[in-house]
């Protein structure tokens, strides 16, 4: 059995779940107001104790008092990227009070993560924004039986690891996304079976190898009632989202929100648009990055302030995601958020060609209909030449040599036809395995 997270059962927890509810009402006037006297606090917290925003902000000639308004004064604040919050380590904290604080790393494709701290009320609004989103779509995370696959490595009492295991109350069944195999995916299909789950909440990645190998071995993912699919902490593609949707009879809501709790999104049941909410944070796109001294890939990408991490603020934090078709409100269920399109990557998620100019990763990874990628688990591209891009992938378990390697080779030629002349394409198998929070890096660009 597996304890949940102590911040479940804290009175902040019920009081932001109930909050959450109240503002998801608020008129745009009522979102200014909250932005303006949460950011104001946040900004004379960062100013006073935070050594990183301290020399940040009285380098651009600000004081405690200079921010009075976020529509006149934001924009006077210094922009900072993820190489700029590394290299400030511990600085950028605003309390010494370490003891009471506990880390979560991002992804860290690049081998050199971001470590986020976070305390306790930090943590209490991120288990609230989860419970809220997955009580929009007519669920409970105390009442409802759900499957989680995540990163985990599931193990007993010894530390042994075991296929899956269940919390206290047997409602949620975790499974052991390292050890999902030809051997132990029946065994895995019956379990969810007799488990009867009424959602799945997954990274994008784990949750497409579950049902690759359930496919593969001809179990019906209809036949196991889930009514939604949860996945966050990654983007996840159109395609892929319509292949999950009809294998498990499903809907699938995409959750957009940062490691860094710097802002949260998910779409409402008319739309597969993002709405920010905007208690956790401020979204700016950005439209020029020459203003901010950044390189052209970071036009129109978010450039996020969180409003719910006060130990470690994020005040005007450059992510690289790319945000287009941005709306004031949604004109389907009428929330007056930020709406977007899903964010379908980042700014570094783009293939150099041998002409040097760049390729969306998206439009050659995810063209199905002229690439087959049904027999793969897993896979992972990278660039350190333009106009060469290097593929590993991991076929599903089961398959013979001489079928892998008919994979690899089928995999390879497409994908070559589709980007000939103007880019080479080697694929090689590989072992991957999801990382510590259940992510495979999808794509490295090493170029500088």
């Amino acid at each position: 059995m597996k304890a949940e997270h102590p911040a479940l059962f804290s009175q902040r927890f019920e009081d932001r779940a109930r909050f959450l509810d109240r503002r998801s009402r608020a008129t745009s006037q009522e979102i200014s107001a909250y932005q303006n006297r949460i950011f104001r606090r946040l900004f004379r917290l960062a100013y006073n104790r935070s050594p990183y925003y301290y020399q940040l902000f009285l380098r651009a000639g600000l004081n405690c008092n200079s921010i009075r308004d976020i529509s006149s004064d934001l924009h006077r604040i210094p922009v900072s990227t993820k190489d700029d919050l590394k290299k400030a380590g511990t600085d950028i904290l605003t309390t010494s009070k370490r003891h009471q604080l506990t880390t979560r790393t991002t992804g860290g494709s690049t081998g050199n993560p971001l470590v986020v701290y976070g305390n306790p009320a930090y943590y209490a609004k991120d288990k609230a924004n989860t419970f809220y989103y997955v009580n929009y779509y007519k669920h409970n995370i105390f009442t409802s039986r759900s499957v989680r696959l995540y990163g985990t490595k599931v193990q007993d009492s010894d530390g042994k690891q075991i296929l899956f295991q269940y919390n206290d109350a047997r409602l949620k069944l975790e499974l052991n996304c390292f050890m999902i195999n030809q051997s132990s995916i029946s065994r895995i299909y019956e379990e969810i079976l007799h488990h009867q789950p009424h959602y799945i909440h997954a990274r994008s990645r784990a949750v497409l190898s579950l049902a690759r190998s359930l496919e593969y071995n001809q179990h019906d993912g209809t036949c196991l009632g889930i009514q939604h699919i949860f996945v966050d902490g990654e983007n996840i593609s159109v395609v892929d989202q319509d292949y999950l949707e009809k294998f498990f009879n499903a809907k699938l809501v995409n959750v957009y929100g940062h490691t860094e709790g710097a802002l949260f999104a998910f779409p409402c049941e008319h739309t597969p648009h993002f709405h920010y909410q905007h208690v956790s944070g401020i979204l700016e796109v950005i439209q020029d990055p020459s203003q901010y001294g950044l390189p052209e890939s970071y036009a129109n990408t978010a450039l996020v302030t969180g409003l719910n991490n006060f130990a470690m603020p994020f005040i005007r934090y450059a992510t690289g995601d790319i945000v287009n078709q941005l709306d004031s409100h949604c004109s389907s269920c009428g929330h007056s958020y930020f709406v977007s399109s899903p964010i379908v990557g980042r700014a570094s998620d783009f293939v150099v060609t041998k002409d040097l100019s760049k390729v969306a990763l998206s439009s050659i990874m995810y063209n199905y209909d002229d690439v087959d990628w049904s027999l793969v688990k897993y896979w992972q591209a990278s660039q350190d030449v333009p106009g060469l891009l290097n593929v590993a992938v991991t076929p599903v378990d089961g398959l013979s040599s001489s079928d892998a390697l008919d994979v690899v080779l089928n995999i390879q030629n497409s994908l070559n036809q589709l980007c000939f002349p103007f880019l080479d394409v080697q694929v090689t198998t590989s072992l991957l395995e999801p990382n510590s929070r259940g992510k495979v890096t999808n794509f490295m660009q090493k170029l500088a």
